[in-house]
């Protein structure tokens, strides 16, 4: 998110990011953020569960006061009441931004972490401690209508987008194609693809499938699926292949669990290409059933609404859902929402009342 909207920013602005030591480094990722003019810092974790390097804490304090807006991105815990209680002491302006989805709706990929007393402990320090941040940014309705139902003042809820550049319709493969893509974990639903693609196959042997992205169940799907017909597996795709499937597939199926906006659903429409997926935070709010893809509850549903769409393009009638796909793709580019945001920033600095 910050690499995608940081030349949108920086144009007549200065921008910070304060990360922490926790995770997998990208030094290419730093490395030109830097070279964009991103002044980028991080704080040491000196031990677990998340204690923060004294002087580290400082410097925080610091570059917050230099600040005239505070822009929270999914902090880790613990981090979010130390963000919260700066930003009073230092009386500086916050935004807390929800990338990611609420932890409530679902365990880590289906397991439970390790220190889960103490991550839920967390949890319930970061709900207390973020209704002191000025504004609340969500991405779909249904985070909004939670927080707001919660006692939560101040929500405001703008899309993520695309640069849509990138993303062109092109010619569909000369046979039906379905496409998953993404990550193989719990959250991603990857445990209910081995089912739609059976009761496909049940209908018809005349789709092919293809499943793209790695993760860990993907060996657990690799031998769920192994033998079965149309059936290929693509692993994991460099960006230009991703591309390259989103336009010329006929449907992107993505069996989500969990989201909090799911923007390979707006890639693929913005690639012409309709979407079928489960109504959860972010594909409810830009798929419509039979317009631009279906929404279904259950795997079956999913698996009947692809042959739905493969009849449709049988016999003609496919073109039109995949020309509303695009331009529903159209709709989330980052030339309409980034200055969405733009106007949040002054919004919450100028302390416009329309916030309240």
């Amino acid at each position: 998110m910050v690499f995608r909207y940081s030349d949108y920013f920086l144009k007549g602005n200065h921008v910070s990011i304060i990360t922490t030591n926790l995770g997998k480094k990208n030094v290419t990722f730093s490395g030109e953020l830097a070279s964009k003019g991103v002044d980028v810092f991080e704080i040491r974790v000196i031990r677990r569960p998340f204690i923060y390097h004294p002087a580290d804490v400082v410097v925080l304090l610091r570059r917050m006061m230099k600040a005239d807006i505070i822009y929270v991105f999914e902090p880790p815990p613990g981090l979010s009441p130390l963000i919260a209680l700066s930003a009073i002491m230092t009386k500086r302006k916050t935004v807390r931004g929800r990338h990611n989805p609420f932890r409530y709706e679902s365990d880590i990929d289906g397991r439970a972490p390790r220190h889960l007393g103490m991550v839920r402990l967390y949890e319930s320090l970061n709900l207390f401690f973020d209704r002191l941040f000025t504004v609340h940014h969500v991405q779909n309705s249904i985070h909004r209508d939670f927080l707001i139902k919660n006692g939560f003042r101040r929500v405001v809820e703008i899309p993520a987008c695309i640069d849509l550049s990138g993303y062109r319709p092109s010619e569909k493969f000369d046979r039906f194609t379905v496409l998953f893509l993404g990550r193989m974990n719990y959250h991603k639903g990857t445990d209910r693809i081995p089912k739609i693609v059976q009761t496909i196959n049940e209908e018809t042997d005349k789709i092919r499938i293809l499943i793209a992205g790695s993760g860990i169940f993907e060996e657990i799907i690799r031998r769920e699926l192994a033998g079965t017909k149309n059936v290929e597996f693509l692993g994991l795709v460099d960006e230009k292949t991703k591309l390259e499937m989103l336009s010329r597939c006929h449907v992107l199926v993505s069996p989500t669990r969990v989201e909090a906006f799911m923007l390979t659903g707006i890639e693929a429409m913005a690639s012409g290409t309709p979407v079928i997926s489960f109504p959860v935070p972010g594909p409810s709010d830009y798929i419509k059933d039979g317009v631009n893809g279906f929404l279904c509850d259950d795997e079956r549903c999913c698996a009947l609404k692809t042959i739905e769409l493969f009849n449709a393009w049988q016999t003609g009638n496919y073109s039109r859902m995949s020309s509303e796909s695009r331009k529903t793709g159209e709709r989330y580019s980052c030339d309409n929402i980034l200055p969405m945001l733009k106007e949040l920033f002054q919004s919450v600095v100028n302390c416009d009342s329309k916030l309240e």
